[in-house]
């Protein structure tokens, strides 16, 4: 358990004042999660939000045969959870499961939404953290229209990877929208050029 790690993580992904930061942190709780555990399954209202300091997670959905499809990555630093389900209540669409043992930083909805109407300043932080996950969803659907499946997985290969070495193939097969043999192909064929 890293108390600096949630301090250090509203530092750098915002312009508030440390006194701020330090009220805001105090409201999160460590938390830990054991390999294949869900954080999130379909059906139910995501009530906590997670900064991840350790270990992999993906969201997931199945399509009408019930294959998964993957549909997001988590990785440390990132914000883990459903923001239409969070912030609005609904009943989450995807899954969220661990992909290795993990240990973050909890906030629930109850203490969130105190802290919206205590500390006006952390609007700021919720703005930049919705609009990162945005920017990252529409570069990714970019991808997928205009790149090969060589490019998608070569670019995912040097942007994640830590991904690419914790996570099983088939999971980042169905996130670049190909299949596993597709991937294993691409593979042999990129180890062979690095040659």
């Amino acid at each position: 358990m890293n108390p600096d790690f949630i301090f250090k993580f509203f530092k750098e992904n915002s312009l508030l004042p440390h006194s701020i930061i330090a009220e805001i942190a105090e409201h999160f709780e460590f938390k830990t999660y054991e390999k294949k555990e869900f954080f999130l399954t379909k059906g139910t209202i995501c009530n906590n939000l997670l900064i991840l300091e350790e270990g992999y997670m993906r969201a997931f959905v199945n399509d009408k045969n019930e294959h998964d499809i993957t549909t997001d990555f988590f990785s440390r630093s990132q914000c883990v959870f459903d923001p239409e389900s969070y912030f609005n209540r609904k009943n989450a669409k995807e899954n969220i499961q661990t992909l290795t043992d993990c240990k973050g930083w909890s906030i629930n909805y109850g203490k969130m939404h105190l802290l919206f109407h205590s500390i006006p300043e952390i609007h700021e932080l919720d703005c930049f953290l919705m609009l990162k996950k945005y920017v990252e969803l529409k570069n990714r659907m970019t991808l997928s229209l205009t790149r090969t499946a060589e490019e998608r997985y070569s670019l995912f290969m040097r942007s994640n990877p830590g991904i690419i070495q914790n996570v099983p193939l088939k999971y980042i097969a169905s996130y670049l929208g190909i299949t596993d043999s597709s991937l294993s192909r691409i593979r042999k064929e990129t180890v062979k050029v690095s040659l």
